[in-house]
């Protein structure tokens, strides 16, 4: 079984507001603490929020949240958020949400496990110049990463720069920094600064 990863990449929002919008997005669980972390564990009931970068804060996920919990984030916070999400170890998605609203997606591979319509695969195909007018980033820096895989060649990078493949599962790392969103430096944890939320089961709806 690979690696399910996924985090959310919060535009402008301090770690207090990102902290109590997430507290808010799980009202099914109780809040029992946080503490400081330099590693990420994708443990049920668990969130980890690094620090803010500049414009962003990122949130490093349960495995077993969806994206829905960028929905509500997205929709508490009143802004911008990305979710990102590495899928068994195979290929990277994006879903990006504004205020709670859907505003853009991509699936590099939209026919992973069923085939899809021409009307699905186009939804999923992501939407460059969106992207380049919301971050005001250039649509060329943009538009390499957001192919379908089976048109993309084994070793191609979209650019020299890059550290992986497109068709690498990585090479998400690369397509973030390109809105100046940078994964941190896990290698070493030193140099990683996480505020962990821990959180637990309502029983019966109870504390």
């Amino acid at each position: 079984m690979g690696l399910f990863l996924s985090i959310l990449a919060i535009k402008n929002k301090s770690e207090e507001e990102v902290e109590n919008a997430i507290k808010a997005s799980k009202n099914d669980l109780k809040f029992v603490g946080k503490e400081s972390a330099n590693e990420i564990t994708g443990q049920p009931f668990l969130y980890e929020i690094e620090k803010k970068q500049k414009e962003w804060t990122l949130v490093f996920l349960p495995e077993s949240e969806t994206e829905k919990i960028a929905e509500l984030v997205s929709n508490n916070l009143k802004g911008m958020v990305f979710f990102f999400h590495l899928h068994d170890g195979s290929y990277w998605m994006f879903e990006l949400y504004d205020s709670g609203k859907k505003k853009d997606q991509f699936n590099p591979m939209p026919d992973d496990y069923q085939e899809v319509s021409d009307e699905e695969k186009k939804a999923l195909k992501g939407q460059p110049k969106l992207l380049s007018e919301t971050f005001k980033v250039p649509e060329s820096k943009i538009k390499p990463y957001l192919q379908f895989w089976e048109d993309v060649e084994d070793d191609k990078k979209a650019f020299s720069t890059d550290e992986f493949p497109i068709k690498n599962e990585w090479s998400f790392v690369d397509f973030m920094q390109k809105f100046n969103i940078k994964y941190p430096d896990f290698e070493h944890p030193e140099n990683v600064h996480l505020t962990r939320l821990i959180f637990k089961k309502k029983i019966f709806g109870l504390f």
